[in-house]
């Protein structure tokens, strides 16, 4: 979807994770013992969705109501996960599954199969 924030939302989100931003030294993003890392944001129901006290709330928020408008099972989501990734060109990402691996970990009944979201920007 084009243009789905905001413009003064998008801004407060790229300095949020710019290059100096302090995101990244507040996680120790940089050392090498520091891992892939994500954060999981509730989402109340539809109708309680009004105003949010973070930046990334507004956001996860925005881009689920957006999702809630083309896809009516994404409006029964209750929880929405969110990571930013920022290495240097020859570090690489490895492939990896996030949710099916911790179901598998933990041994839950969840992991019988791919665990995939419901919707992905």
């Amino acid at each position: 979807v084009e243009n789905a924030l905001p413009l003064p939302l998008l801004a407060a989100l790229q300095a949020a994770f710019a290059p100096d931003a302090p995101f990244w030294v507040e996680h120790r993003y940089e050392h090498p013992a520091t891992g892939f890392f994500s954060y999981v944001e509730p989402l109340p129901p539809p109708s309680e969705r009004t105003r949010h006290s973070t930046l990334l709330g507004a956001v996860v928020r925005r881009i689920a109501e957006i999702a809630a408008s083309r896809l009516s099972a994404a409006s029964a989501a209750c929880t929405a996960e969110w990571w930013a990734h920022w290495r240097p060109h020859r570090a690489g990402v490895p492939l990896h599954f996030d949710s099916a691996s911790a179901h598998l970990a933990e041994g839950r009944p969840e992991a019988d199969g791919m665990c995939t979201p419901l919707v992905s920007t």
